[in-house]
């Protein structure tokens, strides 16, 4: 072996070390953070609490440690009961199952721990039927599995949408069929506004097409004259969902909504996504007084009750922009129940609607707790 080449394997190895020391490093920044906590070693520092010392001794939010100290405990109990197929010790499979956790202090009760093995051995399952190894996204499916399943015990079932509506209600109904678009009074509706269902590393992209030649339909026809639909839009295929809605509504404007924190990465194209289009359109119709707001907006991502939920605070801000108080909000793909619950908060009705019985439970459950 040249020396060109042994200087080369030198490096590698040198450059590995580096990798492998950063993937483990959470986890022994947590359970260093666990046994200063548990043992009161803070004291000797002349702290009298953790958080005191969490702030002054190294200028971290109490949240950030403690997502740390959660991460090494998940991953020691993960290593030490996943048996049969080791656990990485990667952050990114880690963080996904923090969702599961209910880390209110060190020395308490963890809420079903076991969770996390079922999360781990069910993320194992995705990547079998993909043919795939396990990466963070089958852990992040699997733990979102696992938290609409939690949040359905003893939830009342949604109602199922029979063509008569009362106000403030979320009905199972397929709104792509022409069946439920026959049961919409025309010129009923002040305001359109949905994220339909997306997913552009998806194979089966047509059904995305069919989600928004639906929202086109039912606001040509339950929109007031005048009215606007916002709708959130996939950067991929833009310029043919402007098209798809163009055939219906008028174009208006379209809004950024950026997320500060980062986004996520698009398989098929170079890019990380860090901001999201919704576009505004319009029914033809008398415009009502012009109210200014900005048209780039931040937006933390929550995920709390769908795995595709948009944040509340756009959301609001359109709603509060392009209707009064007491007018009807209609959201056809509701998912988490964002866009109802802006409607609620800013003092609108709503009218809501997702052909998922399990994801109208959840959001209508998520109403019923804002009282």
């Amino acid at each position: 072996m040249d020396i060109i080449s042994t200087a080369r394997e030198s490096r590698l190895i040198q450059l590995e070390d580096i990798i492998e020391e950063n993937i483990l490093a959470f986890v022994r920044v947590g359970n260093a953070l666990l046994e200063i906590s548990r043992d009161r070693l803070y004291t000797e520092h002349k702290f009298n609490s953790f958080d005191e010392y969490l702030e002054n001794r190294w200028e971290w939010k109490r949240r950030f440690a403690f997502y740390q100290m959660n991460a090494a405990y998940i991953h020691g109990y993960l290593t030490e009961k996943c048996t049969m197929v080791h656990f990485p010790d990667n952050e990114r499979m880690i963080r996904p199952l923090e969702k599961l956790a209910t880390f209110k202090a060190v020395e308490t009760k963890r809420k079903d721990p076991d969770q996390w093995v079922q999360a781990w051995e069910r993320a194992i399952e995705l990547a079998k039927i993909e043919k795939s190894v396990v990466t963070d996204k089958h852990v992040e499916k699997a733990v979102n599995e696992i938290l609409k399943g939690n949040k359905l015990i003893g939830l009342k079932p949604a109602q199922i949408w029979t063509g008569k509506w009362e106000l403030d209600q979320i009905y199972v109904a397929d709104v792509t069929t022409k069946e439920w678009l026959d049961t919409i009074p025309e010129a009923s509706i002040d305001f359109v506004i949905t994220d339909p269902p997306w997913r552009p590393d998806s194979e089966d992209e047509g059904g995305a097409y069919t989600f928004y030649e639906a929202i086109g339909r039912l606001s040509a026809k339950a929109l007031k004259p005048g009215g606007y639909c916002a709708v959130y839009l996939g950067k991929l295929d833009l310029p043919l969902l402007f098209q798809i809605l163009m055939e219906y509504l008028d174009y208006e404007w379209c809004y950024t909504v950026y997320y500060p924190n980062g986004g996520q990465n698009f398989r098929k194209t170079q890019y990380k996504e860090c901001w999201r289009p919704i576009g505004i359109f319009r029914k033809p119709g008398d415009r009502d007084q012009t109210v200014y707001i900005p048209d780039a907006m931040e937006s933390k991502r929550d995920k709390e009750y769908h795995e595709w939920q948009q944040g509340i605070e756009p959301v609001k801000a359109l709603i509060e922009k392009y209707t009064a108080p007491g007018q009807l909000v209609l959201d056809p793909f509701v998912g988490g129940g964002t866009g109802p619950m802006a409607a609620k908060q800013t003092g609108r009705h709503y009218l809501s609607f997702d052909i998922d019985e399990t994801t109208a439970a959840i959001a209508q459950s998520r109403l019923l707790e804002d009282v």
